[in-house]
Order: C-alpha cells, then structure tokens, then sequence
C-alpha cells in the first residue's frame, strides 16, 4: 500500500500514468452501504447522495464553479475582475423532499478562526443581475441584505434594499426597501412618483418633502397632505358628504369662494351660486352667477364692523320669508330703492316706498296709507281705544291723544270727563286733562 504525500493510501497498478474508465450506467460507489455513487447514463452524469449532506469543498481562498471550468472561466469575457466572482450556468434548481431548497448567505467579520460581529452597513448578500452593455458585463439591478444595526447575541436588525438602474443611465440605485415598519421607497416627483402603476407611470403618489406628501395625476399635482392639512389643487367633486370635524376652512389671499354647481338637467356642472368676501373680508356677498370664473349679480352683501353686522342688503324685487325675523340690538334699517312689499299668502300686506309713503292693507285691500300730509284712512273706519275714567288716570299721555271710555255721566262736551255712568263717549288730553269730544 502506497501513501501519498497527505497520507492518504493510493491506488498504484504499477502502470504509471492512466485512465480508469466505466461503461455508462456503472456506477462507482463509495461507502459501506453504497452512501455515494457516481455515473452516467450515456446522456446525463449524475452524482448520488444516500446518507447524510453532500458536501463540496475546496480550497478557502479558491471558488466552486457550476458550469464551466476555471480555465474556460478564464478565457471567456468574464476573465480579468470578473473572473473570480461569476460562474456562467443557464440554470438552477433547488429540490427538496419534504421541504424546501433554499440558497444561505453567511457574513462574518474577522476571520473564520477568529470571527466578529457585523455592524451596521454591512452586506449579508447580494443577488445581482448583469448583462453584456456592448464591451463589458454591467449591473442592471441587484437586492441586498444589509445589517440595519451593529449585531450582538441579542440584536439582529436587518433589511433588504431593492435595487435598479434607471432608464438611460448606468449604475445601480436603491428603489425600495423593505424594514421593520414596512415597504420605504425614494422620494420621487410629481411626473415619476415613487408609489405608481405598470398601466399609468405619472399617476401615484411621491415625497415632496418634510412631512409633505403629493399626489400626481399626468404628471400634476392634485393634492398635497401635509401638517397644515389637506390641500386640493384644482377641483374637489364628493358624490357623498364632506363632513368636517371641526370647521371648514376656505382660504386665498386674493379672492376666496365657494362655488355651488347644478348638477343635473341642461344645465349640468353650471355655477350657479357663489360666495365670496371683500373689503378685507368685512363684506361677505351672494352671488348669482353662470360661469364660475364671472363676477356674477350680487344678490345678497353683508357689511360687518368688528364682531356685528350693520347691513343687510338684497338685490331682489321679492324677499319671502317664512318665519321669525329677529333682529339682534337697536337702531337697524332696512334699507330700500324703490317699492318695499311686504306680502302673506296671497296678499300684500305693505308696501314702504323710499319718498316715506306707507301704505298698510287687509285682504289685498288698502286701509290706512301714509305720505307727506298725514295719515288717511283709504278704507274702512278707525277705532279708537276703550279705557273707563279711572283708567285714564293711570296713563302718562301727550297733548292730542285720543281715546273713549266707557262709564262716563251724561257728558257735557268740553269738559273733563266724570265716571260712574254708562256712556260711551270719545276724550280727548288737551295737556291737562282728558276732556270729552
């Protein structure tokens, strides 16, 4: 039995040297029980573990290459820096029994005799895709596993960082990366948001900046959600309600409004009511309009000063109103140019005209009326008020107030009227006392 320099024993026929050669589908088996065995069957070779875990081994600072011998290595247009970091197969497939293949990646710092913990940064491994670029082999994407933290036996922080090279450039980026809180993307723009889709690329949502985010639609900006709130560039259209919690805040430095729209018939998406402000907004105004871009007819405009309001203007020749109109103080006006109708169902029931002219009416029919002369009585009789005498003297009147009572003696008309009887007469306060008429 010889050894060889390892000490291991060899086999020596004394021939020097030769080929051992087996037919196809013989197979050389090592092992007591046939553990490994190693054929080929005339079109495929094949390597067969029985026990255990197959190992392939080599030197540490060599490589295991799948597919092509280090010299074609070598020799083909991976050689110079590539040669040492790729191995060229089509394929492959990991199978497993009752489990699943898998690929493991170990780092280790420090040496294998002597390891140390990783720290931050550092890569767990790295999957790259390359391609022939017309002179070299280049990167095109690439995922990593990179530390997110320095390791102990206690933290183990890691993520994965996906990797492209963008459309006409060279050089791969991070695009994605998947950490404790979820999937990271970079910031990206209005026209190349970061969040897209495969069917609309300028259509999705990207960083704009702290605490800032936009949302782009062909490649502009439709809304942006920040600290300050929700801001919407262009229209908002809610087929449902817009509930605000709060308040509702409309605000421009030039001209803020609100627009109402029909939203049916011929007349669809027409402006059709508008609110707007002015005079620094002090003045609040309704507008009737029918472009949303007009200035439209003022219908209503009111005028605050501090926290009141001192007018109310309408700009309409019929004002309906169903219900209490409280006004809140002293000294109010309504104001008007022309005609002021006061109306009820189906009747007027006065009309104040701006040279002073009332007129007051009763089943559409004008009874008492108004003007620079006096008051007329157009229709009907005039009814005075009923006091007994001794009403009378609870009363703090002025000269010329007119009255009647009803117990007075049989008068004598002139003089100051006496109760007790059962007259009814009229009286009149000539300053000093209630005499009848």
């Amino acid at each position: 039995m010889k050894y060889n320099a390892a000490g291991r024993p060899v086999l020596d026929l004394g021939l020097g040297e030769f080929d051992i050669t087996f037919l196809d589908n013989v197979v050389l088996y090592f092992g007591t029980g046939n553990d490994l065995g190693i054929f080929h069957d005339g079109t495929d070779s094949y390597i067969e573990n029985a026990t255990g875990g197959l190992h392939i081994d080599t030197d540490r600072s060599g490589e295991v290459i799948v597919g092509m011998t280090a010299a074609e290595v070598a020799a083909s247009w991976f050689s110079g820096a590539a040669a040492g970091s790729l191995s060229a197969f089509e394929e492959l497939t990991l199978f497993n029994i009752g489990g699943a293949g898998r690929i493991n990646s170990m780092r280790v710092n420090g040496s294998l005799t002597s390891p140390t913990a990783l720290t931050s940064g550092n890569n767990l491994f790295s999957m790259k895709g390359w391609g022939w670029d017309s002179s070299v082999p280049e990167t095109g994407t690439e995922i990593r596993g990179v530390a997110a933290e320095n390791w102990s036996s206690t933290v183990h922080g890691a993520r994965l960082q996906f990797m492209t090279t963008e459309v006409g450039a060279t050089g791969v980026a991070e695009r994605v990366r998947i950490f404790t809180n979820g999937a990271q993307a970079v910031d990206g723009a209005v026209g190349t948001p970061a969040y897209s889709f495969l069917n609309d690329t300028d259509c999705g949502m990207y960083r704009i900046g702290t605490n800032n985010i936009g949302i782009g639609v062909a490649g502009a900006n439709v809304l942006n959600i920040a600290t300050t709130g929700l801001a919407v560039t262009g229209t908002l259209s809610a087929s449902g309600l817009i509930t605000a919690l709060s308040h509702l805040d409309i605000q421009n430095s030039s001209d803020p409004r609100l627009t109402f729209y029909d939203s049916s018939g011929a007349a669809a998406n027409e402006a059709k009511w508008q609110f707007r402000t002015a005079n620094n907004g002090n003045v609040f105004r309704l507008y009737t309009v029918d472009d949303a871009d007009a200035l439209g007819t003022v219908a209503v405009q009111i005028t605050r000063s501090g926290t009141s309001v001192t007018e109310v203007e309408l700009n309409a020749t019929t004002f309906d109103f169903n219900g209490t109109l409280d006004v809140d103080g002293v000294n109010h006006d309504i104001s008007t140019s022309g005609t002021f109708t006061i109306s009820g169902t189906g009747e007027t029931l006065a009309t104040f005209v701006d040279d002073g002219a009332c007129t007051f009416y009763h089943n559409n029919t004008s009874r008492i009326a108004t003007s620079a002369t006096g008051v007329d009585m157009v229709a009907g009789t005039f009814r005075l008020f009923g006091y007994t005498v001794a009403g009378l003297a609870a009363l703090t009147p002025n000269v010329g107030e007119t009255a009647y009572v009803t117990d007075a003696l049989a008068p004598a008309y002139g003089v100051a009227a006496v109760g007790g009887g059962a007259v009814v007469v009229p009286v009149f306060y000539n300053g000093a006392a209630w005499i009848t008429a």
